[in-house]
């Protein structure tokens, strides 16, 4: 996962400010929890993740909420995060658009690179960009969660969705057999044009 937050001016030049990186490098330093919050209305698994990026005032934190976006699929709802830029104080950039959805008891994957924007709610000048690829979560899980491995099928992503080859074979074949049908067609027709006529 990336977060790269950059700042543009008036003329909407962009800057970059600040790229951090969660990956399998870093994981021993990236403090993890989560939560299964019941209320009321809705049932939400909620994932924080906190680090002290290199060259940061302070300890950033990014938290994933999970919530059933309609009966018996669960989606990634809503995504805050923490940041540090200077020693100003900590900002904030969320996003309250569902992500993706898939049915509980599945884990989601998405190998290929996703990027959403959050919003920055205190500076409009501020864009804060975050890069998912080779990305696999599970939310809702009934089975033994002490088990780090994901369990049942997977969802994929849409942009990992490769179109069966199928159909442009069988279009490709059917070219072909058209093609011999017009050569033989064209090889019997002149063969009868030649019993027609006799030499002199």
């Amino acid at each position: 996962m990336k977060i790269h937050i950059s700042k543009s001016d008036a003329v909407k030049q962009s800057e970059s400010v600040f790229t951090t990186y969660i990956n399998s490098t870093n994981a021993k330093s990236i403090n993890s929890s989560g939560a299964c919050i019941n209320s009321t209305s809705k049932e939400y698994n909620l994932l924080n993740l906190g680090w002290k990026p290199n060259g940061s005032e302070g300890n950033w934190n990014i938290s994933f909420n999970f919530s059933e976006t309609h009966p018996g699929y669960y989606g990634l709802t809503n995504v805050y995060l923490l940041y540090w830029l200077d020693k100003s104080g900590p900002r904030n950039a969320s996003t309250n658009k569902s992500l993706f959805s898939c049915a509980i008891g599945t884990s989601f994957i998405c190998l290929s690179e996703q990027t959403y924007e959050l919003k920055d709610k205190s500076s409009n000048s501020t864009n804060v960009r975050l890069t998912f690829s080779e990305f696999q979560v599970e939310a809702f899980r009934n089975n033994d969660v002490s088990n780090n491995t994901f369990t049942g099928p997977t969802s994929s992503c849409a942009a990992d969705y490769v179109p069966t080859k199928v159909i442009p074979i069988v279009v490709g074949v059917l070219l072909v057999v058209m093609i011999a049908a017009a050569l033989i067609a064209f090889i019997i027709s002149s063969r009868r044009r030649q019993i027609g006529y006799e030499e002199i």
